[in-house]
């Protein structure tokens, strides 16, 4: 019997084909708590298959410049949460919580940055904020 196996996106099809930069670990089943067994996972740790134009890995003065972005946000999630404005805070901290590890990756993309998760956020939240963020990642982009 085939079993599905977990993706970074949550189970996939147990027919789907792994490339050959996909390397399989699994994890076997194993005993719970009540007696029975959990059935096994094989997990697919996948190898940057796909890197966007403009990946690389953001040199000090980025990283700097990024650092000062999630200063920002933290302190903005801080004031709307104490605000009682949590589901904005929660969509901020789903903007950045990424950043701190993937600032330190070879594949690091401004792009990608910006548009799968700044530009959400500012689509989901059109008004009022503190901080520009999407002007701070073009910022951060001319420090090349």
């Amino acid at each position: 019997m085939h079993k599905p196996f977990v993706t970074r996106a949550g189970v996939s099809s147990p027919t789907r084909r792994r490339s050959e930069r996909e390397t399989a670990v699994s994890l076997g089943d194993e005993p719970d708590v009540s007696g029975g067994c959990l059935p096994s996972l094989t997990l697919i740790v996948r190898h940057s298959n796909f890197m966007h134009p403009d990946s690389r890995l953001p040199n000090d003065a980025q990283r700097k410049k990024l650092c000062e972005m999630l200063s920002c946000a933290l302190t903005e999630i801080r004031g709307r949460a104490g605000g009682g404005q949590f589901q904005r805070a929660s969509d901020l901290a789903d903007a950045f919580h990424n950043l701190p590890h993937e600032m330190w990756c070879e594949y690091f993309s401004t792009s990608f940055f910006r548009d799968a998760f700044f530009k959400p956020y500012y689509r989901q939240w059109p008004v009022e904020h503190p901080h520009d963020y999407l002007a701070m990642i073009e910022e951060v982009e001319r420090l090349k």
